[in-house]
Order: structure tokens, then sequence, then C-alpha cells
């Protein structure tokens, strides 16, 4: 991935070996490719991209790399979350604000240059073209969201409502070349982070940790697994509520019996090749929705064996 104009192409392919990998609920998630990837330095390079790159397709690709490994190593992933909480104020901005290089330009999201001594070098916004609705800004954020703050709440409030004092305190090296003060406006985070938090459950964890507390604390892990994870993600944040199946990783999502296109040799049209991704993408969502469909059926199976 360290290509720019090769990052989104590698990003699909990552996505689908993960979601290729034979799953079931029963298996422990410590025995998962998902679980193995987040302890790997192909997640620390998932995280740098979320964070730099400009790219208004690649950026909700990489995040559902990212929701797809989550609930599998939840523990292991947590050392990253300062940076994580970055990316959701990006999330939060870009919803409803692409990405964009021009400054004259409003009602978009820019983000500052890289720290220099990364060696980054931007994959910058891409032609338009269309996306799965799983896909779009505001379904994607939302789900970052529900996800996150089902994990780490009470560092996902520190950060909305004072991201410099948040950043700062966690001794984070810095991400871009301007100072924190540059990157967010005062009050900004929160009035964008507000909506998508309105009809949240008060999270049981906000009541027994500070945003450090809950970072060391590994303990509430030990008994979670991917299919309680995802499910009371969803119980936390009123899911169904939230405008309808929009959100609903179990509706609206095709089939996985989408027809597979070969790769597009170089002389075909850029219309094609354009056709060839999307088709690719929604068979991706498709076969991420199927998973989460099993992992809710084996939560719902493990709860009626505890009433009978």
């Amino acid at each position: 991935m360290k290509s720019p104009t090769e990052r989104l192409a590698a990003a699909q392919l990552f996505l689908e070996s993960v979601l290729n990998q034979d799953y079931s609920p029963e298996m422990p998630a410590s025995s998962t490719l998902m679980s193995r990837i987040a302890s790997h330095s192909i997640f620390t390079i998932i995280l740098r991209s979320l964070l730099l790159d400009t790219d208004n397709l690649l950026f909700p690709v990489l995040l559902r790399c990212f929701l797809a490994i989550l609930p599998y190593a939840p523990q292991a992933i947590t050392p990253h979350v300062p940076l994580i909480m970055i990316i959701l104020g990006r999330a939060a901005s870009w919803r409803d604000r692409p990405f964009a290089d021009e400054t004259h330009k409003e009602g978009v999201t820019r983000t500052p240059k890289p720290n220099e001594t990364f060696g980054w070098e931007i994959a910058v916004p891409s032609a338009p073209t269309t996306i799965p609705e799983s896909l779009q800004p505001a379904n994607i954020t939302q789900l970052l969201f529900v996800a996150v703050y089902s994990a780490w709440p009470s560092n996902v409030l520190a950060f909305v409502r004072d991201p410099v004092s948040y950043i700062t305190g966690k001794k984070i090296e810095p991400v871009y070349n301007v100072p924190w003060e540059e990157v967010w406006e005062p009050g900004m985070l929160a009035s964008r982070s507000g909506p998508l938090l309105r009809n949240f459950h008060l999270h049981p964890w906000l009541v027994y940790f500070t945003s450090s507390s809950e970072l060391a604390d590994e303990k509430r892990w030990e008994k979670v697994d991917p299919p309680e994870f995802i499910t009371r993600s969803h119980m936390l944040a009123h899911s169904e509520l939230l405008s309808g199946d929009k959100y609903d990783l179990l509706e609206g999502v095709p089939s996985e019996e989408v027809e597979v296109i070969a790769p597009t040799p170089p002389e075909l049209s850029t219309d094609v090749a354009q056709l060839q991704r999307d088709v690719q993408l929604l068979r991706l969502e498709a076969k991420f929705a199927n998973r989460v469909r099993k992992q809710y059926l084996y939560r719902e199976s493990k709860l009626c064996d505890v009433c009978v």
C-alpha cells in the first residue's frame, strides 16, 4: 500500500481476503485472521492511510476494513485508540464535507500535510464514482461511531469535547505538520459528533472509567466475543432508530451471488473499469453483511439456550 495510486486497489484486495476467510461464530476470536491482522504492521498502515489520505473512496473502504477487524481484537487495537479518535474526528467532518485539496472551496474537509518524518505520499481525491449505499459517508460514519462508542465510550466523549487536550494528554507523536491546535476549530467536533451520538444509550462504562483507565483495563474484554461485541454495539446505539434500514447491516444489502467480472485490461474504457470496481464493492458489502448476520443469529441462539 505504499504507492498512493495503487492504495485503493490494495485496500479492496485486502478487504476481500479478510471476508473470504472461513469463519464460524463458534471459533475463538484469537484464532481468526482478523485477530492476527490487528497485531500486524499492516494494521498500522491502514490507520495511517485513514489519518492522512484524502481519496473519498479509499477512506470508506478502509473504514470497512477497520470495522471488519475491530470485533475480533479490541484489546490488541486498544493501544491505537488515540489515533482512532483522530480518524473518528476526520469521519465526522467528512460525513457531509468530502475531502478536497482546493483551499478556496467551502463545505469540504481539508487535512493538514503529514508529519514529514512519516515519508507518506498522500492518495488524493479521485474522480467522482458511485459506491454502495452502506459505504456512503453518512452510513459508514454512523457505523464507525456505533462500534467505537461501544468499545471506548469515555475516550470518544473526552476527544469530541476537547480534542487538543485529549491528544496532548495521551502524548501522541504529531501526525500532521501543524500543531494540534490548528487541526480542529474549538467546538467543531462536538457540534458535528453530537447528532451522531444523540440517540445512543448512556454506556455503563462511562460510570466506571476515565479515558485513561478505560485504556488500561484489560479484564473487560476477557468474555466478549465478536457476536456479543456487534450485538451490544447496536443495542447501545439504538440502531433500529437510525433512519430505518439505512444503517442496518442486515437490510438493503445485495446477495453474495453477484457476478464476478475479470480484471480490466488497460485498453478497456474507464467506464468499464469503474463498473467492475462498483460490482466488486457490492460483492464485498454482501460478504460483510452475511458474516454479521451469522454473528447475530449465533448470539440469539445462545440467549435462547440460556432461557431454556
